[in-house]
């Protein structure tokens, strides 16, 4: 089931960034991130949390599985994407603003539309 959750978070994500003009592509291989935004020459690699919203708390675990150990870096990824699949609002973090951090609110101040992730992933680069 849970599988199941991650996968549709990835599609609402897809969406999301085509409807916000960027092109989208999957990885081939797990190499820390779902997906990868691009737009000309420019891309971001994208790691998306899903929400099941069946959760008492709005809040989204950011640390990987046993088998991954750890928290997400600027080194597998360069934004985070939060899905709430339950009402499909997808939002986003450059991933060093969420770096370190165990967990995430859905209402966090942190994560933002992905029609504002351009411009915080440029002045990254």
């Amino acid at each position: 089931m849970a599988q199941r959750i991650g996968q549709v978070g990835v599609y609402l994500t897809v969406a999301a960034l085509l409807r916000n003009g960027y092109e989208v592509a999957e990885p081939l291989l797990d190499s820390g991130h779902d997906l990868v935004a691009y737009e000309g020459r420019r891309f971001w690699r994208v790691q998306v949390q899903s929400h099941n919203g069946k959760r008492k708390q709005d809040i989204v675990r950011l640390q990987r599985r046993a088998h991954n150990r750890g928290r997400y870096c600027p080194e597998t990824a360069d934004a985070i994407a939060v899905c709430d699949i339950e009402t499909g609002l997808v939002r986003f973090a450059p991933i060093q603003a969420v770096s370190g951090r165990s967990s995430i609110s859905l209402s966090s101040p942190l994560l933002m539309p992905p029609e504002v992730l351009r411009d915080s992933l440029e002045a990254l680069d």
